[in-house]
Formats: structure tokens, C-alpha cells, sequence
């Protein structure tokens, strides 16, 4: 969107007329055989259209751009949304009503869905994060975050947080579907819960803790703890998963992390340890890369405790780079294995 800037245009806006014969009429295309003109496009009509479009693209705190051809539309939609000028805190808990507003933990909503519909509908970010705290108690809904909120910007997000302290009192709990789910370019936080479920996704999948799809990235920002479920504790299929933080594991999958296509699984924090108990099974390997990437520096990634099955699974050229560690650096009851390109470094 961009006012008249050629060799004609005026610098300041002419001083408007009374209104004119027709007010609140219509163009009129003309009829030539019958004489009849046209109606005139005069500037005065041409300056109020173009100063109503301008002024609702300046209202919502965008700057003209000649180049950009969706100003009017990102205005429209930012002008419908609570425009963030700080951090904001949600509020879920068991005993809520997704009829409330959120605002509050005595107006708390009831799923964590519709935390994030609230968010992606409703909200401009503008650069800050949003905070969703979660209640102590067992959620059995799980959370699908698709397409990135409106103001999204590097280094904020949207986190949902339950019980950092005791994850396991803050429990998210899924039949046929995944715990956390991130796609189409969604950004997410995660810290405090317990993640465990059974069956399968809508498509047939076997239902996961964590899965990251279509360039989305989930961050597992504080202690966690991954039950068991029949899928993966955490999914790469083109997104990405990072941890920050040092979390536990207790309960087995098909493998603890796989990193699918194109995806990248990280441990980023400069201490982290991984604590197992009660000897979890992975039957398709404790960590496996499959055409995907996944980072754990033996230097800063501590595991203790024990599991059954493969340690890591390397194939259709998946990497898996441990910064040095060894053969024996993740857990397992059985070696690892290299096939089709893949690497273990």
C-alpha cells in the first residue's frame, strides 16, 4: 500500500468540498448512442479512497510499503487481535470451562486446544511470548498447534507450562493421538507435564509424546518426563525438537527420539542429563535417524540409568552425532546399527 507519489500528485491533501448534487450515489459506466457520459472519477474521490485504505494500514502500526500488496490485509487482521506490548499469561486447568477467557486461573479454560486456537485466532504477538500455565491434573486432550501465531518473531513463542517441579502431577495423557503436536511452521514451548498415550493418530500413526511436521519446532524448555506410549517420545518428520532442559524417561516406544525426514533433534543446553528408571524397552533403537538429523554432545548430554533394545538405529542416510561418545554413550541392552548411508559419528 502506497499513497500517489508521480510527478503530478500534490505534497498535501486538499481541503475536502461540500458534498455534491448526488450525494451517496453511484458510478454510472455511461450510454455513448444516448449521449450519456460516463461518471467522473474526480481527485477528491480518488484522495478519500486512498486516505480510508492508508488509514486503516497506519492504524495497525504498519508502515506504507509501494512493494507490499498485503498491507490492507495484515492490517484487517491485526487490527482484530489483542496487540501484545508484554509478555502474556493464560490459564488452563481440569476444572475449567473453555466458555472463560483465560485471563486468570479462576477463569481458566479446560484444554490446551483451545489455549492455542485463542492464541492463533485472537492475538498479535508483536515480538512477546505467550504463557500458557497448566494445572496440576490429567489432561486427555492433546495439543495440535498448526501455522505460526500473527507477530511471531525470533526468540519468542508460546509456551505451555505445567508442573516444572513435579511433572508427573501435571499429566497429559492421549487416546489415539499425539500429546504435543507442532506443524506448518508452529513454534512451542514445553515444560512440567508427563506425556504418556495409546492407539493412533487420525492418519494411523502410532500415537507419540512429541511430534514436530512441516518446518515447526517444539522446545522442551524444562523437566518433562516421557511415559510410555506405542509411537515415539519424540518425532522429527521435517520440523524440529530441541532440549533445553534435563528431563526423565519411564516408560518405553519404538524409539525414544527418531528423527524422520529432513527433521533435526537436539540436545542444546549446556548441561543436560537424561534420567531413565525402570528399565524402559526401544525396540527400534533408543535414538534413530532416518533421512534426519540428531545432536547430542557427549560433552553436555549426560544419561543415567538403563534401557532394553538397540542404541541408536543410523539409516537412509540419518546422522546421528554424538561429538565423540562411543559405541555405548546412549543407553541400551543391544549395539547400535549403520545401514543405507547412514552415519554415527
Amino acid at each position: 500500500m502506497y499513497r500517489i507519489d508521480n510527478a503530478s500528485a500534490v505534497a498535501s491533501l486538499p481541503t475536502a468540498t461540500s458534498p455534491g448534487p448526488q450525494p451517496n450515489s453511484y458510478f454510472f459506466g455511461g450510454t455513448p448512442p444516448a449521449g450519456v457520459d460516463a461518471t467522473i472519477v474526480e481527485a477528491e474521490w480518488l484522495n478519500m479512497t486512498q486516505e480510508e485504505l492508508a488509514n486503516v494500514v497506519l492504524a495497525a502500526g504498519l508502515t506504507l510499503d509501494k512493494g507490499d500488496r498485503t498491507q490492507l490485509l495484515q492490517a484487517i487482521q491485526r487490527l482484530g487481535r489483542n496487540r501484545l506490548s508484554a509478555n502474556l499469561n493464560l490459564y488452563v486447568s481440569t476444572t475449567g470451562n473453555d466458555a472463560n477467557d483465560g485471563q486468570s486461573s479462576a477463569t481458566a479454560w479446560r484444554t490446551l486446544q483451545h489455549a492455542w486456537n485463542n492464541v492463533v485466532g485472537y492475538i498479535d504477538l508483536n515480538g512477546h511470548n505467550v504463557i500458557v500455565n497448566v494445572a496440576d491434573g490429567t489432561y486427555t486432550q492433546g495439543l495440535l498447534a498448526a501455522g505460526a501465531p500473527l507477530g511471531y518473531g525470533t526468540g519468542n513463542t508460546v509456551n505451555f507450562v505445567g508442573n516444572v517441579g513435579a511433572p508427573g502431577n501435571c499429566v497429559v495423557s492421549v487416546t489415539n493421538g499425539h500429546c504435543f503436536e507442532a506443524s506448518n511452521g508452529a513454534f512451542i514451548g514445553i515444560s512440567g507435564f508427563q506425556m504418556t498415550g495409546t492407539g493412533t493418530d487420525t492418519l494411523g500413526n502410532a500415537a507419540c509424546c512429541i511430534v514436530a511436521t512441516g518446518s515447526s519446532n517444539v522446545t522442551v524448555e524444562g523437566a518433562v518426563t516421557f511415559a510410555a506410549c506405542p509411537g515415539q517420545h519424540a518425532f522429527g518428520d521435517g520440523g524440529s525438537v530441541t532440549f533445553l532442559s534435563s528431563y526423565a524417561i519411564a516408560g518405553g516406544a519404538q524409539s525414544h527420539i527418531l528423527a524422520g525426514y529432513g527433521s533435526i533433534v537436539s540436545y542444546s543446553g549446556a548441561s543436560l542429563t537424561v534420567t531413565l528408571s525402570g528399565t524402559p524397552a526401544f525396540a527400534n533403537g533408543f535414538v534413530a535417524a532416518s533421512s534426519g538429523f540428531i545432536q547430542a554432545i557427549a560433552a553436555n548430554t549426560h544419561f543415567t540409568g538403563t534401557a532394553s533394545g538397540p542404541r541408536y538405529s543410523a539409516s537412509l542416510n540419518g546422522i546421528i552425532n554424538t561429538g565423540g561418545g562411543g559405541a555405548t554413550f546412549f543407553p541400551g541392552s543391544a549395539p547400535g546399527t549403520v545401514g543405507s548411508g547412514g552415519q554415527y559419528i
